[in-house]
C-alpha cells in the first residue's frame, strides 16, 4: 500500500533495536494531501540508535535534506509522546520520523486502558492519544507481531475514562460559555471571544469522541473523524462549520453562542441517553 516508502522501512528493519514501524497522521488514513508528510513512529526497545540511523540513511539512494534532532533532546525522551529523530527528503516525499519505547507505550496503554486515567507520570498531557495514534496508524513493519497485538489492546474502550473525558468538557463547556455570553453583553474583543471559542470547540470535540467510544487521534484535520461519528446531533458538521466561520462582528458573535448552545444541548442529551 505504500510501496513508495518501502526502501526506507527497510533500512529501519536492519536496525537490531528497531521493533516496528507505524505510519500515522494524515498519509496514514488517507485524508492528506499532496503536501502531506510522511510521518513514522519508530517503535524501540531501547534508546533512539542514532549513529546507525544515519549511516543506513545515508546509504539509501533517494535521501535528500538529512536533518537529525540533537543528543541534548534524545536524553529526555522518558516523558516525551514522541520524540523527534530525522527529518529527510526520500524521492521528492518529505519523510519525519519520531521515537518511542515499547515500555513506555505498554506503560501508557495500561495507564489508559486498564486505570482509565486522563493524567500520566509518562506523559502530562492527554496520554489517551497514544491510543488514537495506535488505532489510526498504518503497521509497516513488526518484527515479532508484538506492535500488532499492542495495537489490539486498545479495547474495550474503558468507561472510567468516557465519563472521565465527558465530564471534564462539560467543566470546560460551562465556564467558557457563561465567558462567551458576557463578552457578547459587553463588548469585549474577538481576542477573548476566539480564545473561549477554541476550548470550547476543543471540549466538543473531546466529548463528542468520547460519547462515541472514540480516542482522540490528534490530528490537524480533526473535521474528517468528526464526519465519521456514528452518534452526533442532527446536522451536527453544519452547525460546527457555521460556529467556527463567523463572521465574529456583534452579530455573528451572538449566532455563535446559539449555535453552541445547540450542539451543547444535543451532546448532553446523548450522553445521557448512555
Amino acid at each position: 500500500m505504500f510501496e513508495e516508502i518501502n526502501e526506507v522501512i527497510e533500512a529501519y528493519s536492519t536496525i537490531s533495536n528497531v521493533e516496528g514501524v507505524l505510519l500515522y497522521g494524515s498519509r496514514a488514513t488517507f485524508i492528506g494531501d499532496r503536501y502531506s508528510d510522511y510521518d513514522l513512529y519508530i517503535i524501540l526497545s531501547n534508546d533512539p540508535p542514532k549513529i546507525q540511523c544515519r549511516k543506513i540513511l545515508e546509504m539509501i539512494k533517494g535521501v535528500t535534506s538529512l536533518q537529525f534532532e540533537s543528543i541534548s533532546k534524545i536524553q529526555i525522551w522518558n516523558d516525551e509522546w514522541m520524540l523527534r529523530g530525522e527529518s529527510f527528503i526520500f524521492n521528492d516525499l518529505k519523510i519525519d520520523t519520531s521515537y518511542q519505547s515499547i515500555s513506555w507505550i505498554k506503560k501508557v496503554i495500561n495507564g489508559v486502558v486498564v486505570e482509565g486515567k486522563t493524567l500520566l507520570d509518562e506523559i502530562g498531557f492527554r496520554p489517551y492519544t497514544i491510543m488514537g495514534l495506535l488505532e489510526n496508524s498504518q503497521l509497516l513493519y513488526d518484527k515479532n507481531g508484538e506492535i500488532s497485538r499492542l495495537k489490539q489492546t486498545t479495547r474495550p474502550y474503558p468507561s472510567v475514562l468516557k465519563d472521565k473525558l465527558i465530564s471534564e468538557g462539560i467543566a470546560i463547556i460551562d465556564d467558557s460559555l457563561e465567558d462567551l455570553s458576557d463578552y457578547c453583553q459587553r463588548g469585549i474583543g474577538n481576542t477573548a471571544f476566539l480564545f473561549q471559542l477554541g476550548r470550547i470547540t476543543d471540549a466538543l470535540c473531546q466529548i463528542a469522541f468520547a460519547v462515541n467510544e472514540e480516542y482522540d487521534p490528534a490530528s490537524k484535520r480533526v473535521e474528517a473523524f468528526l464526519e465519521e461519528l456514528a452518534s452526533k446531533p442532527k446536522d451536527f458538521m453544519h452547525k460546527y462549520k457555521e460556529m467556527m466561520l463567523g463572521p465574529f462582528d456583534e452579530e455573528g458573535r451572538k449566532r455563535t453562542v446559539v449555535i453552541i448552545r445547540d450542539i451543547y444541548k444535543e451532546f448532553l442529551n446523548l450522553a445521557n441517553a448512555q
